[in-house]
């Protein structure tokens, strides 16, 4: 019999006598009968008799209830039987070793249960996502997430659905990229956007936002009416030069130089990029004036266009006058 099995029922025996050769126990001593009654109310399974709150029992059981039998295991192995891969920990630290097998605890949410035959496994340790255990599309069994169709990931947390990869073309990621966790990784480093369907350095970009840049930095145009309601998807910076305007070689995105002419024949010089899903337009703030020189003359006479010019120019011209 195991040796700390016979020091305890020895040691509850002895306790329980008292100097008469009675079997009633001290004040202190007394425990709750109940104690040793097993899981059908029997009183130490039947196999022996309750003194002091402990089970005495009878020869050839053992146990805290007398629930095991001498002749179907060796009381030396009942710990070890309960040791996954010969470790220390009994049963995992998760339950009680009877009988040379593992009675896993009860948790208080009974929706959390330890399992496996050392109480190694558990439905509630598993990978989280969003605070959402197994990322709310998944069970735990054994510590581990089994993901629900349509998701993978130690949390479940990656969808397999393409649908939100979709580019207006019907291809994935605009055949730009590709889809990982329903979201677009753009191979190219020319697109960007959630399908990877913007091209800030693409032909054509300038003249796609000219009207746009023009309405909101100069309020001139075509779209000077409709500026609010058709160009509002873009944030405006305006610079006072064009050596203000970013240059690409100083940042990690894509970045188109455009020069365009306004309604007034004037250049007009901005930047078009996207930053973190950010349309930003950098703008010079005053067009060109070369072509401001020629406007004035036309509205102004001959007299406005000599004041615009080149004093050498005008001598020149003045001699050329005297000569004449």
């Amino acid at each position: 019999m195991d040796l700390r099995l016979l020091v305890i029922a020895t040691l509850s025996v002895t306790l329980c006598r008292s100097s008469h050769g009675t079997s009633e126990c001290g004040a202190q001593l007394a425990l709750d009968p109940s104690d040793c009654l097993d899981e059908h109310g029997r009183s130490c399974s039947g196999r022996g008799s309750c003194e002091c709150g402990g089970c005495k029992c009878q020869e050839g059981y053992v146990g805290r209830l007398c629930e095991c039998s001498t002749d179907e295991i060796r009381t030396e192995d009942l710990d070890a039987n309960c040791r996954k891969d010969n470790g220390t920990d009994v049963c995992s630290n998760n339950g009680d070793c009877i009988c040379g097998t593992c009675e896993c605890k009860k948790r208080e949410n009974p929706a959390e249960v330890y399992s496996g035959k050392y109480c190694e496994c558990d439905n509630f340790n598993c990978d989280r996502s969003g605070n959402k255990l197994c990322g709310g599309h998944g069970r735990c069994e054994c510590r581990v997430c089994v993901c629900d169709a349509n998701y993978t990931g130690s949390a479940c947390d990656c969808s397999l659905d393409t649908s939100t990869c979709l580019a207006s073309n019907g291809q994935i990621c605009n055949g730009r990229g590709s889809c990982e966790c329903g979201i677009c990784k753009c191979t190219n480093r020319k697109f960007q956007g959630p399908t990877c369907e913007i091209c800030p350095t693409c032909p054509g970009v300038c003249s796609q936002h000219r009207e746009c840049v023009q309405c909101r930095a100069f309020q001139t145009g075509e779209k000077k009416d409709t500026c609010e309601r058709d160009c509002s998807d873009f944030h405006l910076i305006k610079v006072k030069e064009t050596k203000d305007l970013p240059h690409p070689f100083d940042h990690d995105f894509p970045l188109s130089h455009c020069k365009e002419r306004d309604g007034n024949d004037c250049w007009f010089y901005y930047t078009y990029a996207v930053r973190n899903g950010i349309k930003e337009v950098h703008v010079v703030e005053r067009p060109d004036t070369d072509c401001l020189s020629q406007e004035t003359y036309t509205a102004g006479g001959a007299g406005t266009m000599l004041r615009m010019m080149d004093p050498v120019l005008i001598a020149i011209i003045a001699t050329s006058a005297l000569a004449l």
